[in-house]
């Protein structure tokens, strides 16, 4: 479905293309990006989230 989309739009195929291949490593890669910034982000002292909600 998001092959048929993207070649629709761009007429380029995703298949054994490089634009393939990043767009799959980025979407493998995202869960293990995203646990290291939500425990970054925790460490956060809460006062100081909470001044940034002021913000």
């Amino acid at each position: 479905m998001l092959g048929d989309w993207f070649e629709s739009w761009f007429h380029e195929s995703l298949v054994f293309s490089f634009t393939g291949l990043v767009l799959a490593s980025v979407i493998y890669s995202l869960p293990f990006a995203v646990q290291p910034m939500l425990r970054s982000f925790e460490s956060i002292p809460q006062s100081i989230r909470e001044a940034a909600w002021c913000c």
